[in-house]
């Protein structure tokens, strides 16, 4: 849920140009300003901003503009941002209104749809002519539903709406109210009511029952679990000092006791914002008066409720700077618990204010705050009132009100917005991690969340930088195993990827095998009934062998066959045996191996082949003259015996 922050301060004239802006805190990696309120003819002021989950930016302001059919002075006007097509037209929202519509907030709920109340004078449906607060909403493919009334029991002034929406689409909305609504009594108090799909508005609730004085400024965010939080200010038991206290309705329990959260103050601690982070963690920011040099130092305090643990001690965010903080802080937490906080200080150059400007500053988990930024460095007036939320990408986006006559939107309040994109890109590679046996590339893929041009840049074995756009995806040409590639991204706001990411062992050969002249055992004449081994020497210096395979043929090349040569430690060679031939039989034979990246080497005798045959024994030639013989005997006694 998202709330509006409304400046309750004086402000001194403008005396520098914002060009210094940047000359004391940091600002980098803000997109320029852009005019929301582009059709508005007036002032236009107090902005609500939401970021929902496909990454629509919705804002709601209230603006003083005639334009289209707004019949107040003061009326509700809504724009959204939509991803790939742009800002919307300006709609009006208080359309059944006829008198002063202000103080928007707005939330978007899980599906979408736009939920608005705000603090409105119209005299509708029973409201009577105090203030009272109104309720609307934007259903995707629908279109605005019908003005309701919340606060239907009050008879007195109501104001300050704060809205959220849980995830089950049941709408809470906490205000603040003069009403004497169930013993509440005479001065402020907060109340709170719900909407409850299928069901309806509950009745109103009191939530500030333990207050014995005026309690003001109500902020409510909604937990993952239903559980509504709301933060307040409110007087102590002396009705002179002001604190910070935080209470919640939990589903199925009811009200927890009211807590101060503000243990440590200062002075006099106000104007609290609350949202409550993805694990359930409840932040609240809140401003306070130090004194340290003036009545008016003013300075931006923090502090959670961690599940399990309890309250953190108070930090001072706004460190840097001799703080005039003015106006309620802005809270924004992104889904990997980072805090944001904005709020609107002086700039100051050493003892002389300039105007007001809307500073920010974010926690990061396990580094602790970062320095202090301006965001509104484009501004030649002073910024007002400003609201922040973080999309789930980590974007974080700013909406606030100014009086600078900046790209054409006159000397009027305007609406203006900007966005930080505090993610560095993510860049991946594709080497699958096997040996290659010819230069390659490695192609480096990058993602940015921003959506926005990004860089990626490169070193190759410690070499020079070079950058993708320049000189193309890294190509590998060294051989070795320990191939290095150092490489990240950077995108149009600075963000550089760090750590780099450092892919090694790297594989490039592109050398074959080394194969000596093969010999066989035995060596010479090969008998009938003897297997044949045959060795050679294989060598891979670069990614070693994988295999070797001896082919031999007994028909002259018509046919091979296959046997796999095994390395022998002993000898270093690799062998295989040829299995005993017949007699007579001539034997080709070839070596084909391979090292790990595939390069081969054949051993063919220069495609002659390498051969030997299987001798005719002496015993076998005694036996065919044998049989010789015994024939020719024969065909004589025969040939006799005919005559």
């Amino acid at each position: 849920m998202k709330k509006l922050f409304k400046v309750t301060s004086l402000i001194f004239p403008l005396l520098f140009l914002v060009i210094f802006a940047c000359m004391e805190v940091s600002c980098i990696g803000w997109t320029t300003t852009e005019v929301v309120s582009t059709e508005s003819a007036s002032d236009s002021r107090e902005p609500s901003l939401d970021v929902d989950l496909n990454g629509t930016v919705h804002i709601a302001w209230y603006d003083c503009s005639f334009y289209g059919g707004a019949k107040s002075y003061w009326s509700v006007f809504y724009k959204r941002f939509e991803p790939g097509t742009g800002w919307t037209t300006t709609d009006v929202v208080a359309i059944e209104s006829t008198s002063d519509a202000r103080e928007p907030s707005l939330d978007v709920g899980s599906d979408g749809t736009v939920h608005i109340a705000w603090m409105d004078h119209t005299d509708y449906d029973g409201a009577d002519n105090d203030t009272d607060i109104f309720y609307k909403k934007f259903e995707p493919g629908t279109g605005w539903t019908v003005t309701e009334v919340v606060s239907t029991e009050s008879t007195n002034n109501s104001w300050n709406p704060s809205l959220g929406v849980d995830l089950n689409g049941t709408v809470h909305i906490a205000w603040q109210d003069w009403t004497d609504y169930g013993g509440s009594g005479n001065d402020t108090d907060i109340f709170y009511k719900r909407f409850e799909p299928g069901t309806g508005w509950t009745t109103t609730d009191v939530v500030s029952t333990e207050s014995i004085s005026s309690s003001w400024g109500p902020s409510l965010d909604v937990g993952s679990d239903g559980t509504a939080h709301i933060t307040w200010q409110d007087y102590d038991g002396a009705s002179i000092h002001r604190d910070i206290v935080y209470r919640s309705f939990v589903p199925g329990s009811g009200w927890t006791l009211t807590e101060v959260v503000s243990t440590e103050r200062k002075i006099s601690p106000y104007e609290s914002s609350l949202r409550v982070g993805p694990n359930g963690t409840v932040h609240i920011a809140w401003r306070d008066s130090t004194g340290e040099f003036s009545s008016s130092d003013r300075e931006i305090e923090y502090k959670r409720f961690e599940p399990g643990t309890g309250w953190t001690t108070t930090e001072v965010v706004s460190t840097n700077l001799t703080s005039k903080a003015l106006d309620t802080p802005s809270l924004g937490i992104g889904s990997d618990g980072t805090v944001h906080i904005s709020w609107l200080d002086y700039e100051e150059r050493g003892n002389i204010d300039s105007d007001l400007e809307i500073f920010y500053k974010r926690f990061e988990p396990g580094t602790g705050w970062t320095t202090t930024e301006i965001v509104s460095t484009e501004s030649i007036g002073s910024s007002w009132s400003h609201s922040l939320d973080v999309g789930l990408d980590g974007i974080v986006h700013i909406a606030w009100d100014e009086s600078s006559d900046s790209n054409g939107s006159g000397d009027d309040m305007d609406i203006f917005y900007k966005t930080l994109d505090i993610n560095a890109p993510v860049t991946v590679d594709d080497y699958e991690g096997q040996w290659h046996s010819a230069d390659f590339t490695i192609t480096l893929l990058t993602t940015d969340n921003s959506g926005k041009e990004t860089e990626t840049y490169y070193k190759i074995n410690d070499g020079a930088t070079t950058s993708v756009g320049s000189d193309g995806q890294p190509s590998i040409t060294a051989e070795g195993a320990d191939n290095k590639l150092e490489y990240w991204s950077m995108d149009k706001a600075d963000n550089e990827e760090f750590p780099h990411n450092i892919l090694t062992e790297i594989k490039l050969d592109k050398t074959p095998p080394v194969i000596g002249a093969p010999t066989r055992q035995p060596s010479g004449e090969v008998p009938q009934n003897q297997s044949v081994t045959i060795s050679v020497s294989l060598t891979d210096s670069i990614s070693g062998m994988k295999n070797a395979t001896l082919y031999y043929s007994i028909d002259d090349g018509d046919s091979w066959v296959d046997l796999p040569m095994s390395y022998h430690a002993v000898s270093g060679d690799y062998q295989t045996v040829i299995p005993k031939q017949a007699e007579g039989t001539i034997v080709n034979y070839r070596i084909v191996a391979y090292d790990n990246a595939g390069n081969s080497v054949a051993k063919d005798n220069a495609g002659e082949y390498y051969i030997y045959t299987v001798v005719i024994s002496e015993f076998s030639i005694w036996i065919m003259l044998l049989s010789v013989i015994i024939v020719t005997l024969a065909v004589i006694i025969y040939k006799k015996r005919l005559t």
